[in-house]
């Protein structure tokens, strides 16, 4: 016979059931791994490659799937692609923060090319401190011995003279190198706003098990020195590729991979709470067409060129050492964008445009023509457009560590999707050296 107290007693069981499920599910739901910045790319073809740019149109893709993992991402170059300008562009209608860099190479006419597109977009009003957080000048120039120490001062303090003029005092104007470099010349990290370094344990053959070890002990050997007080850090590069070969440096994986990610995201985001780029959110796989004995620089990425994710992160979970807290890939949306909108070709971004030279404007060609951004000037430039000097390297410059023979023919750790890749890399992978230098 049910009595008033029966029913209240099933209430309150229901109820003790609700609760503890609910407990339960507090307990058990992760959150999605959020990162503080990742490096970008709006190449998707080696430099010959007459279709090695990207549309507006993939980039918007590239960063609609980018944003579900960060806020701020950061490129290397102004001209390469055009892609100063056309990724800001994107990054103001999605709302992301953005690095902008000037590409310095051996050249000084490259140099000159991304210093005169900076102050084509200043002059325009293009550029604002809402959307640009801060302009790197070069990307490990120095460490390639592409300039010297002085000579990236210099055109550092050429750029921050010309974005204090612009009427932007405050935003911080740097030099970007590896941790050696900066050990051997504390003038470096005296003469920038913000010590950005890139360190890839990867690069100088250093185990998985001591990789955040040597990381944190060759950024503390650059913030220790008095030059560096009161300077804010910022890791520009740091990653671990899935597959490929190199002799004499690291092991690519997959496992690798995601297992240096796990811990540099636990000690390094979680633990220290650095700001940094990581390298890198959509594999280059162009690369390989770029160079053919280095299977390494194309697989960096969480995503394929084709944006799907990497099978081993797909459904990821993870927590740090000493914490309840789980993160995981599987709570991001990995669905890829169904932009359908009509791809647009970008507002010409200075002299050099193709569609500023009515020739190669008939001819459909878009991006960079007079010069291409590999700094050939085509047939199509107006008559008397080129100058007597022209580039010579580009941001896709073979790598300085290069194998000294043919890496033997290995099975990929992993396959990637069959589908053919409609998009492409992120930014210009970085070298670090398999040692570390010596004065």
């Amino acid at each position: 016979m049910w009595t008033t107290n029966s029913c209240f007693s099933v209430v309150k069981l229901l109820t003790s059931v609700v609760l503890c499920l609910s407990y339960r599910a507090a307990l058990t739901s992760a959150e999605p791994v959020e990162l503080f910045g990742m490096n970008y790319n709006s190449r998707q073809g080696a430099d010959w490659n007459p279709f090695k740019c990207k549309s507006r149109h993939q980039v918007m893709n590239d960063l609609i799937l980018m944003k579900r993992m960060t806020s701020r991402i950061r490129v290397l170059s102004l001209t390469d692609c055009g892609q100063g300008e056309l990724v800001l562009d994107v990054a103001k209608e999605l709302g992301l923060k953005l690095w902008l860099g000037l590409w310095v190479s051996r050249s000084d006419s490259i140099f000159l090319q991304e210093k005169a597109a900076l102050e084509s977009m200043f002059e325009r009003n293009v550029i604002d401190d809402d959307t640009v957080i801060g302009i790197t000048v070069s990307s490990e120039s120095i460490y390639r011995g592409e300039v010297d120490v002085e000579e990236a001062i210099d055109y550092k303090d050429q750029i921050r003279e010309l974005v204090t003029d612009s009427g932007f005092p405050d935003m911080p104007v740097t030099i970007v190198d590896i941790a050696q470099t900066f050990q051997k010349s504390p003038v470096l990290t005296k003469a920038v706003d913000v010590i950005m370094i890139n360190i890839f344990p990867f690069w100088s053959a250093i185990n998985l098990t001591s990789a955040m070890d040597y990381l944190t002990e060759e950024i503390g050997k650059v913030t220790s020195h008095p030059f560096a007080q009161e300077k804010e850090l910022v890791l520009g590069e740091t990653g671990w590729p899935s597959d490929g070969f190199i002799p004499g440096v690291g092991t690519a994986g997959p496992e690798l991979q995601r297992d240096y990610f796990i811990d540099f995201y636990c000690k390094i985001d979680k633990g220290l709470g650095w700001d940094y780029y990581y390298f890198t959110g959509i594999d280059n796989a162009w690369r390989q067409e770029q160079d053919q004995y280095n299977t390494i620089e194309g697989t960096w990425g969480f995503l394929y060129a084709n944006l799907t994710l990497k099978p081993h992160f797909e459904d990821l979970t993870f927590s740090c050492p000493g914490s309840d807290v789980e993160y995981s890939f599987g709570e991001i949306d990995w669905t890829i964008p169904t932009n359908t909108a009509a791809p647009t070709t970008p507002a010409p971004t200075g002299p050099g445009h193709c569609g500023l030279h009515e020739e190669c404007k008939a001819l459909n060609l878009s991006g960079n023509c007079c010069p291409a951004d590999n700094g050939v000037y085509l047939g199509c430039c107006d008559q008397g457009s080129a100058p007597t000097i022209t580039p010579t390297t580009s941001p896709t410059k073979t790598p300085t560590l290069s194998p000294t023979t043919a890496p033997p023919t290995v099975t990929p750790t992993t396959n990637p999707p069959t589908t053919t890749p409609t998009n492409a890399p992120t930014t210009t992978p970085t070298n670090a050296p398999t040692t570390t230098p010596t004065n």
